[in-house]
């Protein structure tokens, strides 16, 4: 019966550190999803700037 016992407790162990490594995968995603919208916002300003120096270029 203890040995029972601390089967499931093993597997539930393991089930618990497959969930919270499951999170800690989910955050590292959200934070990389994060840095590249970042990234875009950024590459769409310089884009914008750009294209902003290339009409003042034009006018004078």
């Amino acid at each position: 019966m203890q040995v029972e016992f601390e089967e499931e407790e093993n597997e539930e162990m393991k089930a618990y550190n497959k969930n919270v490594e499951i999170e800690k995968l989910k955050m590292t995603l959200d934070e990389n999803h994060l840095k590249l919208l970042e990234i875009i916002i950024k590459q769409d300003s310089l884009e914008n700037l750009k294209k902003l120096i290339l009409k003042n270029e034009l006018k004078t």
